[in-house]
């Protein structure tokens, strides 16, 4: 139907008051009647121009009451698709008066059909883009639920990452915990043989010294006993350089 265009109601030459239909009325109508009513003004568009031409023959047989210039311009007007157009009926007398306002009565309806098939169409538009607008919504949404899994994927790859990283450092912590305890153990064994050493260091330097007091009585003794002294001396001297080492390993170990 885009090949009608509705024009303004100036364009009536009659002054009988009749101009195009309002196109309120029209929102009434089912998709049933638009469809059948597109279907009538296809059909019928040919036959409101032969009706006025006819029209314009039987003035111009009257006796030209009827301006036949007048019922053919209407005529070609409608032909063109100006359902503004309207044939005269004030000049006319009786029977040509009447079919003129017959035909444009018949012109309104026209105009009218073709108003509501315009209407119909516009709905239906409007419709469609309401419909690509909630798809292009739906479809934003569903990218951004799409990158929110992605995000949630990402930190529970990073979150499972971390935790091995810390299961590993905690088993070398354990692992380094086993082997202090272990160096602990040993320290504590070489320091119980330190004093058990200096325990008989400490037995043999008493002895010594009772020795030594009775070296005034027994001077010949002494002297044979003499080296004997200085053995167990050296021995003495040895044991203490040995805790000295053993102190020292102790110290080191310790730091460490």
């Amino acid at each position: 139907m885009g090949e009608w265009r509705q024009m303004n109601g100036d364009d009536a030459s009659d002054g009988s008051g009749l101009g195009p239909a309002d196109a309120d009325g029209s929102a009434a109508a089912t998709d049933r009647d638009r469809s059948a009513a597109s279907t009538d003004a296809d059909a019928t568009t040919d036959g409101g121009v032969a009706s006025g031409e006819r029209a314009a023959a039987s003035g111009a047989a009257a006796g030209d009451d009827v301006p036949v210039s007048a019922f053919r311009e209407a005529a070609e007007r409608l032909a063109d698709g100006d359902l503004g157009a309207r044939f005269p009926t004030e000049d006319a007398d009786g029977e040509a008066a009447a079919l003129a306002a017959t035909l444009n009565e018949f012109v309104d309806g026209v105009a009218e059909t073709v108003s509501a098939v315009d209407g119909f169409g516009d709905e239906v538009a409007g419709a469609t883009e309401h419909v690509r607008s909630n798809v292009d919504r739906a479809k934003a949404q569903s990218d951004e639920v799409y990158a929110a899994v992605d995000d949630i994927e990402a930190a529970a790859t990073r979150q499972r990452d971390d935790i091995a990283a810390a299961t590993s450092e905690l088993q070398t912590v354990s692992a380094a915990t086993e082997e202090v305890a272990a160096s602990a153990d040993e320290v504590a064994e070489t320091a119980a043989g330190v004093a058990e050493r200096t325990a008989e260091g400490t037995d043999a330097a008493t002895a010594a010294i009772e020795e030594l007091r009775v070296v005034d009585e027994r001077t010949e003794e002494a002297l044979d006993r003499v080296e004997t002294l200085e053995s167990e001396v050296a021995a003495i001297e040895d044991v203490t350089d040995l805790i000295q080492d053993l102190s020292l390993i102790h110290i080191s170990d310790g730091a460490r």
